[in-house]
């Protein structure tokens, strides 16, 4: 069982879940306008062998358009839309401009099922979650950082104190520039990202750990660190793959992506409960940080540009999907580390804001206003001065930064 597309192209898909954000991908600037009720989040359903069973007969299908009824027999595709329900449809899904599960309304077990049938339905396929081996529905929480030297290596080490445990995949997609040669595209980024939140976990993907130079980074954090002792036999397919299945909290930090290619993670992974949190540092600060270290790739020219595309386009996201997407300032977390802690382990916990003592016990051992030995701190630690840390810069960048 499947997915059948009422449309063909891969990218007119991501055109159509774009277009109902005011911001659009120049390459899909010519792609025809959708309408009203079609500018709503699109669902691109990708229906498990479970679900197809459960239904019965056929595939189950997942228009793309709303209120576009279609229907798959077999290996066709079959339209089952009478004269006026197309409209219906369509104003059902006007209705509810928030929620992607008013567009649809899929042929399951050879019947066409009424549009509020269908919507009813669809609302009951939330429960066919992702589950972990804990049998706990997967949470799977992005930290997105929009340049290097942006304190996202302190902020996943936060994020990875899970009281119930979490799988910690530090910059995964540098698997992919290692393996083609080529820059992280949207593609190629999101692609990985499904594999690795699902734990698919290739041979090739471990094999790459073992060639990297720094590949402790793949069990960065300490959690990790102390299960496996010594970390490198955590370096093996089968037991990535049973680390990944056995944790429902699923952490990801990705610094080689932008924030406009991940939105479809939040409309067509219905089975995985997907937050992004996205961090952001003044430019000259991270400049400067990777100057000060010796770091290739100082381009203010490259950077900047990609910092504004994502302050822009996180303005949608939070607008659209206040639940799932939060940003935030590197700056006003060196303020106040507690304070936004709070905010951030409100929004991935959902109602609790009451620090776990996990997350407390790292913030006191990695904010100390005293630190013996600064000047030994490694590159990419995470023990940090934080008030001091990030006007530290001011004092010292040299002009030419």
């Amino acid at each position: 069982s499947g997915v059948k597309e009422e449309v063909g192209s891969d990218d007119y898909h991501k055109a159509k879940l774009g277009q109902h954000n005011t911001i659009t991908h120049e390459k899909y600037q010519d792609t025809e306008q959708p309408n009203k009720a079609q500018r709503q989040p699109l669902l691109y359903y990708l229906a498990s062998e479970k679900l197809g069973d459960r239904r019965g007969k056929g595939d189950i299908v997942v228009p793309l358009g709303a209120g576009a009824a279609v229907a798959a027999v077999g290996s066709e595709l079959t339209d089952v839309a009478e004269a006026g329900e197309t409209e219906k449809a369509a104003a059902v899904a006007a209705e509810a401009p928030n929620d992607p599960w008013s567009v649809a309304a899929p042929y399951v077990d050879g019947s066409y099922r009424e549009v509020n049938d269908s919507y009813d339905y669809m609302k009951d396929m939330r429960s066919d979650r992702l589950l972990s081996s804990k049998g706990i529905p997967v949470q799977l929480v992005i930290l997105l950082g929009s340049t290097a030297r942006s304190g996202t290596s302190f902020m996943g080490e936060l994020l990875a104190q899970q009281p119930d445990g979490a799988f910690y995949l530090f910059e995964p997609e540098l698997f992919i520039r290692a393996t083609t040669k080529e820059m992280v595209t949207e593609d190629l980024g999101l692609e990985h990202l499904q594999s690795m939140m699902h734990c698919d976990i290739s041979s090739k993907f471990v094999k790459w750990l073992f060639t990297r130079s720094s590949a402790s980074n793949i069990v960065h954090h300490t959690v990790t660190q102390r299960n496996c002792k010594p970390w490198t036999t955590c370096l093996t397919q089968p037991r990535l793959t049973e680390a990944c299945r056995h944790e429902h909290n699923r952490l990801m930090k990705v610094i080689r992506m932008r924030i406009r290619w991940l939105e479809p993670l939040l409309t067509i992974n219905t089975e995985v409960n997907v937050k992004i949190l996205h961090l952001v540092r003044d430019p000259r600060g991270s400049l400067y940080s990777m100057d000060k270290n010796k770091l290739k790739g100082l381009d203010p020219e490259y950077y900047c540009p990609r910092i504004e595309d994502d302050i822009i386009y996180g303005r949608v996201m939070r607008d659209n999907y206040p639940h799932q997407f939060m940003s935030i300032t590197y700056e006003d977390f060196c303020l106040d580390p507690y304070g936004k802690a709070s905010e951030i382990w409100k929004f991935i916990n959902g109602t609790e804001s009451v620090l776990p003592s996990q997350w407390k016990s790292y913030l006191d051992k990695h904010t100390q206003s005293q630190m013996k030995f600064k000047s030994r701190l490694p590159v990419y630690g995470t023990v940090r001065n934080s008030k001091d840390q990030y006007q530290a810069w001011r004092q010292n960048i040299p002009e030419e930064v």
